[in-house]
């Protein structure tokens, strides 16, 4: 994936791995904690294994209510995340001296634009990037076999003249398509700005998009870029499902770029009126500050149907109709309005009996929303400096899967061309990925934690969990008050993507560096303050050591930050079983020499 960081190699470390919380685990990172400007020796920080919840909030019968002032951080807006520049944390290996810097410093450059979007529009820009890379290979190599993401051969004459067939001319044209993308989706603003860090660190002038000509021919590297970008924004951005310009659906007036015209879909619950509570509800948040509180909306349902970067529609749609189920029946105010099985008692009924009405699979639902509900708490309550800094960091692909790209280049020796394979391949299993859970996500419909537990237990009960910036660590405090540690996204809970793209972006670095289970440790450095909130209090170093312990904490972290119940986890991850792996396969068919380290090719 993109958007890797350029930071110094980190000093060795070994500790013996902690326990990943709530989940089967083979293993987890290794942490070490320090002050800084002192060295101190290290130290395992434990995470100690899931246990049958020790405490269980009791619910005091009255109805249940949605406070707006505890909105904010209840329902969406978790704690404040911290400046992006901050979150390129140390570690990252920088690449080889043999590998043209150009495209991957424009990756960071343009880190921050792409992070204010939400996880679909992220997905959908970095796949737009690395088309283009992946498109400019054939342009700029001998290798005949070198096809296009689309499968199709690039002919001798719409090649560069044979002396110009090098990695240097390779990265320049990948460098002005990023520019043309970055103009067509942020703004002329983001180009320039751009352009002119590459000019003043690098050296580098790249003519910008009002100088390149759509004819300009593979000899003008960064112009050939734009029109290589030019013809991916023609071909696919502008019609890829996303209602990008805003008049689909036969729009002809003030367009609404983006607006889901496509799935149709409308929340069951409004904000401050739930009438199920095993659908999703829209949460109430005060994004702009000072007063001004907005209800959330599902982010871009229409992603759900957009056109796949590699795979086929169908089969993405195929693996969204296998997603079970999260819940036997719905929930009703009715039925939750007696709360929850007494704390001991997690077989038993509800203050006052169930119900009336209520059968089996009811009685089933409720008994597994109380028990999921109470986990989270524990969960909260468990949090410490590795958890945050961990559950912060994974919570931005971009700057936690991405820079794996680095790692493989140093681990496996790559080139210019395999590293823009790499990225074609992570960047178009996630986008793939995405894709599908959003449909899944849209079939479940499904409540997130914080919407529903203050309905089974009641706001005014006492509980214990994280106590939030001003009191990090085990607090007792009205559930009212209590807030994940992150923000709630606006979408369903189950399944959880992060489970499924940390899965897939592990996977693709797997296949670059011996497998998930390899012996190739990760590690990566988190500074004080990282977490926001003064946390982490020291500097934090954190290995991994093995592919696959990525995959593993990242999946861990969205139920020790709050955000997800432990069924959606292995839901999200069963989801996209085998999905890198066929994205790997059929890119293969296209990839030339410059495919060397995937699987074999399979259509």
């Amino acid at each position: 994936m993109l958007f890797a960081s350029r930071a110094a190699p980190p000093a060795a470390h070994k500790e013996p791995p902690p326990a990943a919380a709530d989940r089967p685990s083979r293993g987890a990172p290794h942490t070490t904690r320090r002050r800084v400007g002192q060295t101190l020796p290290s130290r395992a920080v434990a995470h100690p294994p899931h246990q049958t919840p020790t405490h269980s909030p009791t619910h005091h019968g009255a109805p249940w209510r949605a406070p707006r002032r505890r909105r904010r951080r209840g329902g969406g807006g978790g704690h404040p995340p911290t400046p992006v520049g901050a979150q390129l944390q140390g570690g990252v290996p920088p690449l080889p001296p043999s590998i043209p810097p150009l495209p991957f410093f424009l990756v960071g450059a343009l880190g921050p634009f792409v992070a204010r979007d939400e996880v679909p529009f992220q997905l959908r820009a970095t796949a737009a990037f690395s088309r283009a890379w992946f498109n400019a290979i054939p342009v700029y190599s001998d290798d005949a076999s070198a096809k296009t993401a689309d499968g199709d051969d690039v002919p001798d004459g719409d090649r560069a003249p044979p002396a110009l067939r090098t990695d240097e001319q390779l990265a320049l044209a990948a460098g002005g398509s990023m520019l043309a993308i970055a103009n067509h989706l942020y703004g002329a603003t983001a180009e320039v700005q751009v352009a002119g860090a590459a000019q003043a660190v690098l050296g580098i002038t790249l003519p910008l998009s009002t100088t390149c000509a759509d004819s300009s021919p593979p000899a003008e590297a960064v112009c050939h870029g734009h029109v290589l970008a030019r013809r991916i924004i023609r071909d696919r951005l502008a019609v890829d499902g996303f209602n990008e310009a805003g008049t689909d659906g036969g729009r002809t007036f003030n367009p609404a770029p983006f607006a889901d015209v496509v799935t149709g879909y409308k929340p069951i619950n409004k904000p401050d009126k739930p009438r199920v509570f095993t659908r999703w509800l829209p949460l109430v948040e005060d994004l702009v500050g000072r007063g001004t509180y907005v209800a959330q909306r599902i982010t871009a349902p229409q992603a759900s149907r957009a056109l796949p970067a590699v795979l086929d529609a169908a089969a993405l749609a195929a693996r969204a109709a296998a997603v079970p189920a999260p819940y036997e029946a719905k929930l009703t105010r009715r039925m939750v309005a007696r709360g929850c099985p007494p704390a001991g008692h997690p077989a038993g009924a509800p203050p006052g009996g169930w119900p009336f009405g209520m059968n089996a699979k009811h009685r089933a639902t409720l008994r597994l929303l109380c028990a999921e509900s109470v986990a989270v708490l524990d969960q909260s309550a468990a949090l410490n400096d590795t958890r945050r800094a961990l559950g912060r960091w994974f919570d931005n692909k971009l700057f936690s899967i991405g820079p794996l790209v680095q790692d493989a280049a140093v681990v496996s020796g790559l080139t210019l061309p395999q590293l823009m394979v790499f990225e074609h391949a992570s960047n178009g299993a996630l986008y793939d990925a995405m894709i599908l859970l959003w449909r899944a996500k849209l079939d479940a419909d499904a409540i997130r934690p914080p919407s529903v537990m203050a309905a089974l237990f009641g706001g005014d009960t006492v509980v214990t969990a994280d106590g939030g910036p001003t009191a990090p660590g085990p607090t007792s405090m009205p559930l009212k008050e209590w807030a994940p540690f992150l923000r709630i996204m606006p979408h369903s809970e189950y399944p959880s993507a992060s489970a499924c793209l940390c899965k897939v972006g592990a996977e693709v670095f797997g296949q670059y560096v011996g497998g998930v289970d390899a012996a190739v440790p990760v590690t990566r450095e988190f500074p004080a303050g990282f977490s926001g909130g003064g946390v982490p209090a020291t500097d934090l170093t954190v290995t991994f050591a093995r592919p696959a312990e990525i995959a593993e904490a990242c999946s861990a972290s969205r139920l020790w930050t709050g955000v997800h119940f432990r069924p959606s986890i292995p839901a999200g991850e069963a989801a996209c079983e085998g999905l890198a792996q066929e994205v790997m396969q059929r890119i293969a068919c296209f990839a030339g020499a410059a495919g060397a380290g995937l699987p074999p090719c399979d259509e």
